[in-house]
C-alpha cells in the first residue's frame, strides 16, 4: 500500500482498478489486482449445476401455476425452498441425462390434515379426475379445509392447478386444454386452510389425457 498524495485527495473509495482510504491520518491507496477463477469444474460441480437447471425448470412451472391457482397467496414451498426440498429427487441415467422421480417430489408440507386421494381417472376426454377421502373426522381437519389438485406435464413442462373443492367433497376435477391431448401427466394433491396453511402435498398417480 502506497501513500496516496495526488491533488485529487481528500477522496476514498474505488475510482478504476485503485481505491482509496483514510488510515492513521493518512489517504492511503492500493491497486486492486485482477483476479481470474483458476481450475475447472469438478465433476460433480458439473453435475449439480445440471440438476439445478432442470430442477429449476420444473419448479418454475409448479411455482407458476400455483401463484395463479392460490390467487397469488402461495403456502406451499414456491420455487426456491422447493429446489432445496426436491434436489434429492434427481439423479442421472447412463447418457449423462438428468432424470427426475416425479413420485418423489414434494409441492408442500404443513400441519394442516392430509386427505387420502384415489388413484386418478383419465376416462373423460381432456379431464383428470381425483376420489378422496377428506378424513373429516380427523381432529385437526375442518370442513372448510379447501383440496386442489395440480397436474404437471413433463414434455411440456406446464402445471395446472384445480379449483377448490371442500374437503367435505368426494371427488375433484381438473380441465386440461386441448394441446393436453396424449400428454402423461403427474398428478399431486394437498389442502389449503384460510389460504395460508397447507397440508403435507401427496403424490397422487400417474395417467394419460384422453
Amino acid at each position: 500500500m502506497a501513500k496516496s498524495q495526488g491533488f485529487i485527495l481528500p477522496f476514498t473509495g474505488r475510482l478504476g482498478k485503485t481505491t482509496t482510504g483514510y488510515r492513521a491520518g493518512r489517504y492511503i491507496s492500493r491497486v486492486i489486482p485482477d483476479v481470474k477463477p483458476t481450475g475447472k469444474p469438478t465433476e460433480s460441480q458439473k453435475e449439480q449445476r445440471l440438476i439445478f437447471g432442470r430442477l429449476g425448470e420444473v419448479m418454475s412451472a409448479f411455482n407458476t401455476a400455483l401463484q395463479i391457482g392460490l390467487n397469488n397467496v402461495n403456502p406451499t414451498y414456491g420455487y426456491q425452498q422447493g429446489m432445496k426440498r426436491n434436489f434429492d429427487a434427481c439423479s442421472f441415467n447412463g447418457g449423462g441425462e438428468v432424470i427426475i422421480d416425479y413420485t418423489a417430489i414434494e409441492l408442500a408440507k404443513g400441519h394442516v390434515a392430509e386427505g387420502s386421494f384415489a388413484a386418478p381417472s383419465f376416462d373423460e376426454t381432456n379431464n383428470v379426475e381425483v376420489g378422496f377421502d377428506g378424513h373429516t373426522d380427523y381432529p385437526d381437519a375442518k370442513q372448510t379445509d379447501q383440496v386442489y389438485i395440480v397436474v404437471y406435464d413433463p414434455k411440456q413442462n406446464k402445471a395446472l392447478v384445480s379449483s377448490p373443492v371442500l374437503r367435505t367433497a368426494v371427488k375433484t376435477h381438473i380441465q386440461t386444454p386441448l394441446g393436453w391431448n396424449g400428454a402423461l401427466v403427474q398428478v399431486y394433491g394437498f389442502t389449503v386452510r384460510n389460504r395460508r396453511e397447507v397440508s403435507n402435498s401427496s403424490y397422487i398417480g400417474t395417467g394419460t389425457i384422453n
